[in-house]
């Protein structure tokens, strides 16, 4: 009999455990990042808030005050990338967020008004990119690429040299993974390592897009045809990307050595500058990197 009840304790005991642990919201942690541009920082904390701080710029490029250190804009984000006076941020929902700069509509909102406070520009996204020259690509969770903004380079990829006040679809692939982009051009991985780039324009072509040319790319363009690209990074006009195998390749301006091989002369193809490392990150006439064992670059 003591036995009969204590196996109707138990079978009680995992019913209301069932349903406690059915119902039970886990605290997820977010990892910390921060993005920098020219004029301002936004960051996402590990508890999913957004801050920034730096000088706020109007359409006009006038300054409109600034943010202290550190402003808190909002709640629930994961990611957050800052542009020329503009910013966009991802929820931990999908939607994504925009303020700030919009005067080539780099937001997204189908508008070219300054936005003060975050407006929702739309779903399901989970990296976002903007260029120097106002624009804007990203990654939607389903691999899908899209874009928008300043176009007058072919730097969006659609095919044109529009400017675009919303987001628009490039292609039909659903296989992207990671983007960056320069002021007026933008690098690309697929899931099969393979890279691609487009834009460049005919006015600041430097070689940025990798495929031997200063021909501007109105769309994506594979770049060779290696499969073990792993990272890639690009700002002002050049570009860098690290193969699965730890080499470092840079192409593009090279006016102040920022393609580290060594000299001043630009490059229209990528070109191996070393083994060994793991990440890049391309500024303005700069390029660090991290190798493998740490070292700082």
């Amino acid at each position: 009999m003591r036995r009969k009840f204590l196996k109707q304790i138990y079978a009680i005991l995992l019913v209301v455990c069932g349903m406690v642990l059915a119902n039970t919201v886990y605290a997820t942690t977010v990892t910390p990042m921060i993005s920098v541009s020219s004029t301002h920082a936004v960051g996402v904390k590990s508890d999913g808030s957004l801050i920034a701080w730096g000088t706020k710029v109007t359409n006009e490029s006038t300054t409109n005050g600034a943010y202290s250190f550190s402003t808190t804009i909002g709640a629930d984000f994961i990611f957050a990338n800052a542009g020329y006076g503009s910013s966009l941020a991802i929820k931990s929902d999908g939607t994504l967020w925009g303020f700030g700069k919009n005067n080539v509509g780099q937001l997204g909102d189908g508008t070219q008004t300054y936005r003060d406070t975050p407006v929702l520009i739309g779903s399901n996204f989970k990296k976002v990119v903007q260029g120097g020259y106002g624009h804007t690509i990203a990654i939607k969770n389903d691999g899908s690429l899209w874009a928008w903004g300043w176009n007058a380079e072919g730097e969006l990829g659609d095919g044109t040299t529009t400017m675009r006040l919303n987001p628009i679809q490039i292609g039909v692939a659903t296989d992207w993974t990671d983007v960056a982009v320069g002021n007026t051009h933008t690098i690309a991985l697929k899931a099969n390592g393979s890279l691609w780039a487009w834009g460049g324009g005919t006015n600041y072509n430097h070689g940025q897009i990798g495929d031997g040319s200063t021909v501007a790319k109105l769309t994506p363009t594979q770049i060779g045809s290696d499969n073990n690209w792993s990272k890639i990074s690009a700002n002002y006009f050049n570009s860098s990307a690290i193969k699965t195998d730890g080499t470092l390749w840079s192409w593009g301006w090279n006016n102040q050595g920022q393609l580290c091989d060594g000299t001043t002369t630009e490059k229209t193809s990528p070109t191996q500058i070393g083994t060994g490392y793991k990440n890049i990150y391309v500024g303005n006439a700069t390029t660090f990197a991290i190798k493998i064992d740490n070292s700082l670059y």
